[in-house]
């Protein structure tokens, strides 16, 4: 197999099974947040903040848990093609997502190139990585 066209051919087991024991562990650690964000200590923290502070406070949580949502299904989006076999596939050209890419985000949905290219057309729109 020529070098260009192993750049479209999936990543082998291993390798999606090393990352979604990364998804995984992520998803673990959100999970816990969203969870500490519902607990009722939430409700001590705005009963204890003066009373200007009250919708900072709650809107910190609120921007804490719609970040939090998303991360979460971000991560299922990428556990699911963990299991398809697609993770680490750009969904825009289709070649692989450089593994350092996908270590810095796990849920990279696009090569470096098309992601700068929608930056490009798209200032000031920024995605996820």
């Amino acid at each position: 197999m020529n070098r260009v066209a192993s750049l479209y051919k999936p990543y082998d087991q291993g390798v999606l099974t090393f990352f979604r024991g990364k998804l995984l562990e992520e998803r673990v650690k959100i999970m816990a947040r969203l969870e500490r964000n519902s607990n009722p200590i939430f409700v001590e923290e705005l009963n204890g903040a003066e009373s200007v502070d009250k919708p900072l406070v709650f809107e910190k949580h609120n921007i804490e848990e719609r970040r939090d949502s998303k991360e979460l299904a971000d991560i299922e989006e990428a556990l699911k093609k963990t299991e398809d076999g697609s993770y680490g596939l750009c969904d825009v050209c289709q070649i692989r997502i450089l593994l350092a890419r996908l270590e810095a985000c796990l849920t990279a949905e696009s090569c470096v190139s098309c992601y700068a290219k929608e930056i490009k057309n798209h200032p000031r729109i920024l995605k996820k990585h």
